[in-house]
């Protein structure tokens, strides 16, 4: 396929494997930027069985509480239609760069330690309806010492093949609007070489 522009946008890894063949420097680069496991656990519920009030967008919780989950987004307080009328939706987070382990327990004991959790913070006590658990081996990516000159190695790789552009989590920050700010600027840069053509 001849194409003008690539943009790729896809995590560290996924990257290096396609353009292993193009620039094996910078596969070799990009390989070296780690990704913590994350594993995602989905309770549904009635929420008639929730007391606490979910008018709001979760919370986090520091790892010196000693906690299981790494925080809670209240899913259908966020977004429209991610639960039925009058259910809700919780969306637990387990794991990362501290506790990579998690992503190998089974379901009941990830289940029983999410559960724990949400009756010590927000006080639930019933069962959820629904669970779902998702397990990420390669979820976030970590900015270790050397991020910032790996950054700029891919940079200038990037530099020395006109058309290709690099974007996404694994670079600038790994939060939603680090990623749309990333996407807003590399669409300025295409843009910006298609016209100078």
């Amino acid at each position: 396929m001849d194409a003008d522009l690539v943009i790729l946008a896809t995590p560290a890894y996924a990257t290096a494997s396609i353009i292993q063949g193009v620039d094996a420097a910078m596969a070799g680069v990009l390989r070296q930027i780690p990704y913590a496991t994350m594993t995602v656990v989905c309770f549904g519920y009635d929420r008639e069985r929730i007391a606490h009030d979910l008018n709001g967008f979760g919370y986090l919780i520091p790892k010196e509480e000693g906690m299981n989950t790494l925080g809670t987004l209240w899913d259908s307080s966020i977004f429209e239609n991610r639960a039925p009328e009058g259910q809700v939706l919780l969306r637990s987070m387990m794991g990362g760069a501290c506790f990579p382990e998690y992503v190998n327990l089974g379901d009941e004991e990830i289940t029983a330690r999410v559960k724990n959790d949400l009756a010590t913070i927000m006080g639930i006590t019933a069962s959820p309806s629904f669970v779902r658990i998702f397990r990420h081996h390669q979820a976030i990516p970590q900015y270790t010492v050397g991020h910032a000159r790996r950054v700029a190695a891919l940079e200038q790789g990037a530099a020395s093949l006109p058309g290709l552009f690099l974007t996404g989590n694994s670079y600038r920050g790994i939060g939603l609007n680090d990623c749309v700010a990333a996407a807003n600027r590399t669409a300025g840069e295409a843009i910006a070489q298609l016209t100078s053509r």
